[in-house]
């Protein structure tokens, strides 16, 4: 799937949130799908602990399969 594939608009997500010391620096941030973004807050909340890689490959495994399955 491409990130830009026009059928979504976009939202930028501070992979360390502001509120934890992330900045506005290009380094910190990623574009994600607007949905991407909600949903990756409801389980990790920017005000909550920073999640480890292995959190986040996990949750993607989950989003994934719920994708496939037309859940989402």
């Amino acid at each position: 799937m491409n990130i830009v594939d026009f059928k979504e608009g976009l939202e930028r997500h501070h992979k360390i949130p502001k509120v934890h010391g992330g900045s506005d620096e290009y380094k910190n941030l990623q574009l994600v799908h607007i949905s991407c973004h909600i949903e990756y807050h409801k389980a990790f909340p920017a005000k909550g602990p920073i999640p480890t890689k292995a959190q986040i490959d996990e949750y993607c495994k989950i989003i994934k399969r719920k994708r496939l399955a037309g859940m989402l």
